[in-house]
């Protein structure tokens, strides 16, 4: 009898240890990476599931795809026989065209065209043209190294600096790619009008550093590399104040510097729906009361020239991110630079040329989830709005970071190739 009650006993223990593990590792796993608890026992248990997914994609048979996709490869052929790359954008606008007139309903690049072709301003003028000419057809590549792991309430700072750093022109009015992100009475303050002086203070600061390490006294006397390397610190820098916002290392709010900036933050905070008593409980109160957003987020981001974006309508993000063991397993279907509704929501390389090459439109709905403070995606869809009333075409299977496990066509070279050098 006494056995039959520790077995009894020991079973049910072993059940609640199991069940407590199971709902840890469920908590850890659904947790945006830029806000998990570094955890050896879990990050362990992840990357055992992780390796048992590999074990069921090399156990399957492969049969190849007939996905209308095609890569336009620079393979060795194409650089022996056109060139060394990078090649000049006449040729890369003349290889556009040609793909646009054989009749492909939509073009993703997969590289950065981020500085003007020295030496032949009438290339850059020519692939702006195609480009232009064919907006609706042609998406455009952004990429960034800079995940931000932040406090959720520095999120506003990021919002400010991406659009001060040129953010607008990556992120552009995109009826293909909808975001209804619940918004909160923060969101709703003039946040441009503290930022813009702090921002226009930082710049100031670093450009006397440069200039210091440069031993110049002047942005004048910079040589063109120098001032190329200016203006990449300016951005960078609004990133790493951003860092610091709000922090004991906020040197615009600390004991020196506040009596010149408070008057920006009762400005701002001046709203009877975030204010709670003095100005220090305001923002203690701000601080404690912003979720955490579920998809990772990036300060500087490096676009194409602005003639470019300016032409384009439709810019992507080719960024990776590896798993805990250092493989790539997950695609994410969209980034962030921020937390604003219509400016701060990029796609991802393949799901814009996706959207646009069918017509279709994707809809992402995130929310708080119950009392924890973080959002969750509730929903990933993708619509047909050419047909009445507007079809669902399918729910996105992605996990709580907006990222899609991805199915492998097989080896390199399972997706059909098509040599660049043929396009000419």
């Amino acid at each position: 009898m006494k056995t039959e009650k520790l077995t009894w006993a020991l079973g049910i223990l072993v059940t609640f240890a199991i069940a407590w593990f199971s709902w840890q590792f469920f908590i850890h796993s659904n947790t945006p990476a830029s806000y998990r608890e570094s955890n050896a026992f879990l990050e362990g248990l992840e990357t055992m599931n992780l390796r048992y997914n590999d074990f069921k994609y090399k156990a399957k048979d492969y049969r190849g795809t007939d996905v209308p996709v095609v890569l336009i490869a620079l393979d060795d052929d194409s650089i022996r026989e056109v060139g060394r790359w990078p090649w000049s954008r006449e040729l890369i606008a003349q290889m556009t065209k040609n793909l646009v007139d054989l009749g492909v309903s939509a073009v993703g690049f997969d590289v950065i065209f981020s500085e003007p072709e020295r030496g032949f301003p009438e290339a850059d003028e020519q692939f702006v043209k195609v480009v232009t000419d064919h907006s609706d057809k042609i998406v455009l590549g952004a990429f960034s190294e800079n995940m931000l792991n932040i406090p959720p309430y520095q999120d506003y700072c990021v919002t400010e600096g991406f659009l001060k750093t040129g953010g607008e022109q990556v992120v552009k009015n995109n009826p293909t790619f909808v975001v209804d992100d619940e918004s909160g009475p923060y969101d709703e303050l003039m946040w441009k009008k503290l930022f813009d002086p702090l921002f226009a203070n930082q710049n100031s600061r670093t450009e006397l550093q440069v200039l210091k390490g440069f031993n110049k006294a002047a942005p004048t006397d910079l040589t063109q590399f120098q001032q190329n390397y200016l203006a990449s610190m300016k951005d960078k820098e609004i990133f790493e104040y951003c860092q610091r916002w709000l922090t004991d290392h906020d040197y615009f709010f600390d004991k020196d510097t506040k009596s010149i900036t408070a008057p920006l933050y009762q400005e701002v905070f001046n709203n009877p729906a975030v204010a709670a008593g003095d100005m220090d409980q305001t923002l203690l109160k701000f601080k404690n009361s912003i979720p955490a957003h579920p998809v990772p987020q990036y300060g500087q981001w490096t676009p194409n020239i602005l003639p470019l974006q300016t032409a384009a309508t439709y810019t992507a993000s080719f960024n990776a991110q590896i798993d805990v063991d250092g493989y790539f397993r997950r695609y994410p279907l969209f980034y962030r630079s921020g937390n604003r509704l219509g400016s701060s929501f990029i796609p991802s390389l393949a799901l814009q040329t996706y959207l646009v090459a069918k017509g279709y439109r994707a809809d992402v709905t995130i929310a708080p989830e119950g009392k924890r403070k973080v959002k969750k995606i509730n929903s990933f869809k993708i619509i047909d709005p050419s047909q009445e009333p507007e079809k669902v075409v399918m729910n996105m299977p992605i996990d709580s970071q907006g990222q899609l496990l991805i199915h492998f066509y097989g080896k390199q070279n399972a997706l059909p190739y098509v040599s660049a050098k043929e396009l000419f």
